[in-house]
């Protein structure tokens, strides 16, 4: 029997990795686990949640902060996916679905791009923005015209990969273990008043900031955008679909020393820039990143770090 629209608020919520556990309600026909989003509730003891069920099926599970107020509430479920046209230089338009990953195998897939494109480790945890073609046809021509241009790392699968799955990632996490010189600057420009004496913790909760922690691109779409696009569609996962709320974004990226240079001078293209994030122009010290040869191994080299952010709104999309 359909019960029309009813809201659970629910209780004993408990989270493990995308399995979102409660006390079951004997009139909801919605039953613990949910499955959710890798990462997409990091602060689970300060929100409430509730469920919004609608002829029996559901509507939204909702994370509401308890010191806050119900128009501050985080969407967890629907899980966020979106389908958007990427204009590439030279080539025309293609059509890509957005989507805020909780298979197994999209991780997977996520992990297997960052170790293959990133200069770091696959991060333990985070939200992961999956990012795949629509059109098969699409991909196999931009692979093609992709292959006649100086692209590197032309050992990677990737090359050979025209399957529809995820060619490009990107992941937002919350830096705790540190702070980067970068976000005083950030405080700074957007008068924000913060106590510096205070945790680590407490410093991201007053400035409300997430991390981008790992943007990767498979070899073949690189420097068309993709980058660009995932940095650009964070910015409404992270205000709308992730707990805790972000009104701002940071990203640290650690290139060899010539290249940091370059982005410095504005000699070399900058895709977090064309993403619409301010980058402080000052180079900070870093040790040795790994490099990639043009086998794939890596190699040590100098490097500097270059910090960006970004402020989100209710009106990014």
């Amino acid at each position: 029997m359909k019960i029309g629209s009813k809201i659970f608020s629910l209780e004993n919520v408990k989270i493990k990795s995308k399995f979102f556990k409660f006390k079951d309600f004997p009139d909801c026909p919605i039953k613990s686990p949910l499955i959710i989003p890798f990462g997409s509730i990091s602060l689970a003891s300060e929100y409430n949640y509730s469920l919004k069920v609608k002829n029996n099926e559901l509507e939204f599970l909702l994370a509401t902060p308890k010191n806050g107020s119900k128009n501050s509430s985080v969407k967890i479920l629907p899980n966020y996916k979106d389908t958007v046209s990427l204009n590439i230089i030279g080539f025309g338009s293609v059509d890509l679905e957005l989507w805020l990953v909780k298979e197994e195998i999209d991780k997977i897939r996520a992990s297997e791009i960052i170790l293959r494109s990133h200069y770091l480790s696959v991060p333990s945890r985070g939200l992961i923005l999956g990012c795949r073609f629509l059109n098969l046809e699409q991909q196999k021509q931009l692979l093609y015209y992709s292959s006649q241009t100086d692209k590197k790392d032309k050992w990677s699968p990737a090359w050979r990969d025209v399957s529809g799955s995820m060619i490009a990632c990107a992941v937002l996490d919350t830096l705790f273990h540190g702070i980067p010189k970068g976000r005083h600057k950030l405080v700074e420009n957007e008068g924000i008043k913060i106590d510096w004496n205070a945790s680590r913790r407490e410093i991201v909760e007053q400035i409300k900031i997430g991390w981008v922690s790992r943007v990767a691109v498979e070899a073949p779409y690189r420097n068309f955008g993709f980058g660009s696009l995932l940095t650009k569609y964070l910015r409404t996962v992270a205000k709308k679909y992730r707990v805790p709320s972000a009104n701002y974004l940071e990203v640290i990226t650690t290139l060899n020393t010539e290249k940091a240079k370059e982005k410095l001078n504005n000699t070399s293209r900058d895709f977090l820039k064309e993403a619409g994030y301010t980058r402080i122009n000052e180079l900070y010290n870093s040790s040795r990143t790994l490099q990639s040869n043009y086998k794939g191994e890596k190699m040590l080299v100098p490097a500097k770090k270059l910090y960006y952010y970004s402020k989100v709104s209710e009106s990014d999309d």
